[in-house]
């Protein structure tokens, strides 16, 4: 009974991933619809790169390593973290440290797989807290950027040229991507191809966009200072309307968080308290449906919960 105790707590474990992965699937496949549409308007323009650009790219397909490091390092590089080891094991010791005192309260070792789960979960709650964090800095950094390059490309400037002299004067997180571009496009390669490269990691649409129009500016020619003026305007009415989003539905969000986690939360903090209280629930048989009652209720509970967050 304890080892189907643990393979369904798994199973709502993975059942929470894979409703969070549905949540953002709408949002995934417009972007890629989008940067798909941008591409078609510039593949003869990026089949004529320079070699010089090419040249410079070879080098970055051929440094990486395993897809699951990549993938890491890709979300630290998202949440401003440095993606090193010890910010790895700074994530997940408490994790661990968590593991082995459960195992040490339950020999049996029924708790490790909920605590291992919970665990990860509120990491990856707060990984993702301060990945949203960190892009909706950049989008508030990036419309001031792009006036201070209208201002440059309005008395003459080329387009990368006022990328170098705007770029230093804004402020971290977007600096850095800034710089990165900026560093590979001293060794060669064009504008677009280096902010391609440089956001990457990070995902976002307006970044994403800015390499795209600048890569049509760059090739095309045309009043590139407009192009960005306008793209300015809209990331500040985007943001501000993402914002006026975020505050209405902050309260319903969090409840559906708390509500969802928190007996969870309070089941292994009891647990690992008082480990007497919880033993008649695994040792007899109304305990152990007791149990099974509580978890297809915390599902069910989970999915409304889901439901209800995602129609708004």
């Amino acid at each position: 009974m304890t080892a189907a105790l643990l393979l369904a707590s798994l199973a709502s474990f993975l059942l929470a991933m894979a409703c969070l992965l549905w949540w953002e699937l709408p949002a995934r496949l417009r972007r890629r619809q989008t940067l798909e549409h941008f591409d078609r308007l510039v593949t003869n323009e990026t089949a004529a790169a320079s070699p010089a650009t090419k040249a410079a790219a070879v080098p970055l397909a051929q440094g990486r390593g395993s897809r699951w490091m990549d993938g890491a390092k890709a979300v630290l590089t998202r949440a401003g973290l440095p993606a090193t080891l010890k910010t790895v094991m700074l994530l997940l010791g408490p994790c661990l440290a968590l593991c082995l005192l459960a195992w040490w309260r339950f020999p049996d070792g029924w708790l490790v797989p909920p605590s291992l789960g919970l665990s990860l979960l509120v990491v990856g709650l707060l990984l993702k807290r301060r990945i949203d964090q960190q892009r909706m800095r950049i989008t508030r950094q990036l419309p001031g950027f792009l006036d201070d390059m209208v201002r440059m490309t309005s008395i003459g400037n080329s387009v990368p040229m006022a990328f170098a002299a705007t770029f230093t004067t804004t402020e971290t997180p977007l600096r850095t991507i800034l710089e990165s571009a900026m560093a590979r496009v001293r060794s060669g390669a064009d504008l677009d191809w280096a902010l391609a490269q440089a956001s990457a990691p990070y995902k976002l649409e307006s970044l994403e966009m800015l390499h795209v129009v600048t890569g049509i500016s760059i090739r095309l020619g045309g009043r590139s200072d407009q192009i960005l003026q306008r793209i300015s305007h809209f990331l500040r009415d985007h943001e501000q309307a993402q914002r006026e989003f975020v505050a209405t539905t902050a309260e319903t969000r969090m409840s559906a968080w708390v509500i969802g986690l928190l007996p969870m939360a309070s089941g292994t903090i009891l647990a690992l308290s008082n480990p007497d209280f919880f033993n008649p629930l695994f040792t007899t048989t109304t305990g152990h449906h007791l149990l099974l009652f509580a978890l297809l209720m915390e599902t069910a509970g989970a999915l409304l919960l889901f439901r209800l967050a995602k129609s708004l």
